[in-house]
């Protein structure tokens, strides 16, 4: 997996703060054919804009995304983080937007 921030951490009132930007992300990668038959598992992806601080996160722009880059499955919107002795992500709002023509939700038979 890799982690990339990116950003600026400062220090008002000697309390730690960062503004900008994180990225999650796996590869695809292939499964050996005799154990599973050659199936792969895909790659995922989570992008944002971070606001964040000891009492809790923004999180803009989020984009996470399953699959091949040109055919993934996503989602987009915004959470909102609280952190302490109960954590909470609360305010989540998300949209899905698929970039095939037809998407099979129906299992097979």
């Amino acid at each position: 997996m890799a982690v990339d921030l990116e950003g600026v951490l400062s220090f008002p009132r000697a309390r730690p703060r960062f503004e900008g930007a994180l990225m999650l992300a796996t590869r695809r990668k292939e499964i050996g054919k005799a154990s599973t038959g050659g199936d792969s598992q895909d790659a995922w992806k989570i992008t944002a804009k971070v606001k964040a601080d000891p009492a809790g996160a923004q999180f803009e722009q989020v984009e996470a995304g399953y699959g091949v880059e040109d055919r993934a499955l996503k989602l987009v919107g915004l959470a909102d983080a609280s952190f302490g002795a109960r954590p909470l992500l609360s305010r989540s709002t998300f949209g899905a937007a698929a970039r095939r023509r037809q998407v099979c939700l129906q299992g097979q038979r």
